[in-house]
């Protein structure tokens, strides 16, 4: 019985893993949907970022709404910050004035004081001076780089000279190059507690604090959430999509396992697997025949136990009684003892042959038959059979008629072919009329097998043909299981255990053949079928 529940729970895992194949393919054409759909709305706001970083429009108006700037007192600055400030400040107006030297000396520009006349005409004379060098120079590494570098040099000789020349002149270098000294920004630094927080010295001397602590907080949690989005939209998009078809699984195979349980009630399933129940219901139906089966096999044992105690127990008692008159009556007439005698020995021989029987079914289970095949002539081979069974059928009067092709080999195990043919025979003379015929048919076709693994020289059949009471069809689909036995006119009376058709039909199957029986009007045929290779 658990055997079979294990059977119908594998074949159920079986069909429901078909059918989740079919279910995870849906599945993974929806998570791909999703995931294009997902990556498509994740690029288009990129897309949108981007623009909207590139506009400076946006940016600036953005940072300034959420910055906070202040300004700060000179007084509340140290000394030496002041020093650093007011040496940015000196660098600026150098690099300023510098640049607008070189201008004048490439002659982009012209000096409109005094004072950047005479810085002029000094970087051009260090510049004459230079001669070929200076030709040499500007080719290599461009006039503009050269004509900055002299303008320093000429600049820093000047201020060793007059200190207070950069101050005269830093205002109208700013005006020629159009820069705003007083709004650039000339020193930085930032809070040594908070470093969202920047203080910016400009030209003119005025300092500002600026605090962007929410403007980086805003931007920190922009590049979380992106990447939130990135890495939590595809592990929200598989989860979901896994657990639908884990769902529809935990259905199912809740379904199977109240059907090998054998509980009458069956869970409900979603409706996109309401199909899956007609099969769980068909495997359901399956599980019961096969325990109805296995019950009615255990019935049967059952009343082979009934059976084994009457059929052994009748002959024994037999023997027993037949030996006790031998042994009580020592002077008993020789032609009497001869009778008891043989009477005992024919008793002691059928239970032999009921042994024997029992004794060869439980070997066929227990490992499977093997055979010793050689060649030898089917009509000597049925003639053989025909005299073995002679005087048996003779005590009836009984008639048996053998017909079978002369000169024809086949190839089998004639030893168990000839027990298995012997069980059938035994049967057909057990239940034919008296004075009736039992005919032997044998023949060899030449029907050729091409699906076969060999060439195939046909089929051997040998039938065995009885006239008497005609077998139902009920009891012909199970004439051939162990154990069963007819419960009318061929029964156990008769003296079978059911089991010596059991065993010819494992020897025909152990050969690759089969046995089939057909009863009609009176007619019972047994007909024994091997095949034969080439």
């Amino acid at each position: 019985m658990l055997n079979h529940a294990k059977e119908c729970a594998i074949r159920s895992r079986y069909h429901l893993s078909a059918r989740g194949v079919r279910l995870f393919k849906r599945e993974m054409v929806r998570v791909v949907a999703l995931f294009a759909l997902f990556f498509a709305v994740l690029a288009g706001m990129w897309f949108v970022l981007l623009e909207l970083n590139q506009s400076m429009t946006f940016y600036t108006a953005f940072r300034s709404a959420v910055n906070t700037e202040e300004e700060v007192s000179p007084d509340e600055l140290g000394s030496s910050l002041k020093l650093e400030i007011a040496r940015a400040q000196e660098d600026v107006k150098k690099d300023l004035v510098s640049t607008y030297l070189a201008s004048c000396l490439e002659g982009s520009l012209q000096p409109t004081s005094a004072d950047m006349q005479s810085l002029l005409a000094s970087a051009q004379q260090a510049r004459n001076d230079m001669g070929e060098l200076w030709e040499t120079w500007t080719d290599q590494w461009g006039i503009e780089s050269i004509a900055y570098d002299l303008a320093r040099v000429t600049l820093r000789a000047a201020l060793e000279q007059d200190a207070g020349l950069l101050d005269r002149v830093a205002p109208e270098a700013a005006l020629a190059l159009a820069d705003d000294l007083e709004s650039a920004v000339v020193y930085s630094w930032a809070d040594d507690s908070n470093p969202f927080v920047t203080y910016n010295a400009y030209g003119d001397g005025h300092v500002v604090r600026t605090d962007s602590t929410l403007y980086e907080l805003l931007g920190w949690m922009l590049r979380i959430g992106t990447v939130i989005a990135i890495m939590g939209g595809p592990v929200l998009i598989i989860a979901t999509s896994l657990r639908r078809p884990l769902v529809r699984y935990d259905a199912l195979y809740e379904m199977v396992r109240a059907v090998v349980d054998g509980r009458d009630q069956l869970p409900d399933l979603p409706d996109d697997v309401t199909e899956d129940r007609a099969m769980v219901e068909d495997v359901r139906k399956q599980q019961e025949q096969r325990e109805r089966a296995a019950r009615e096999a255990e019935g049967r044992k059952n009343e082979l136990v009934a059976y084994l105690a009457h059929d052994i127990k009748t002959p024994l008692t037999s023997v027993i009684g037949y030996l006790s008159l031998l042994d009580e009556a020592p002077d008993m007439p020789a032609q009497q003892r001869e009778r008891y005698i043989s009477s005992a020995l024919n008793k002691a021989y059928r239970l032999d042959e009921m042994m024997d029987g029992f004794f060869d079914i439980t070997r066929f289970n227990i490992g499977s038959l093997e055979l010793e095949r050689s060649r030898f002539d089917l009509a000597t081979f049925c003639e053989q059979l025909a005299d073995e069974f002679q005087p048996e059928a003779a005590r009836r009067a009984i008639q048996i008629a053998v017909s079978a092709p002369e000169e024809t080999d086949i190839f089998a195990d004639a030893e168990k072919l000839f027990r298995a043919m012997g069980n059938i025979m035994r049967n057909a003379l057990a239940y034919a009329d008296t004075n009736s015929v039992v005919q032997v048919i044998a023949q060899v076709d030449s029907t050729a097998d091409s699906a076969a693994e060999h060439k195939s020289c046909g089929n051997c059949s040998i039938a065995v043909v009885d006239h008497g009471k005609e077998i139902s069809p009920a009891h012909l689909e199970r004439i051939f299981e162990k154990f069963y036995r007819e419960g009318s006119a061929r029964s156990a009376s008769t003296g079978g255990a059911g089991l010596g058709l059991a065993i010819a039909r494992e020897i025909a199957r152990a050969h690759g053949g089969d046995i089939t029986a057909r009863s009609e009007n009176g007619v019972t045929t047994f007909t024994l079928t091997i095949p034969q290779r080439g």
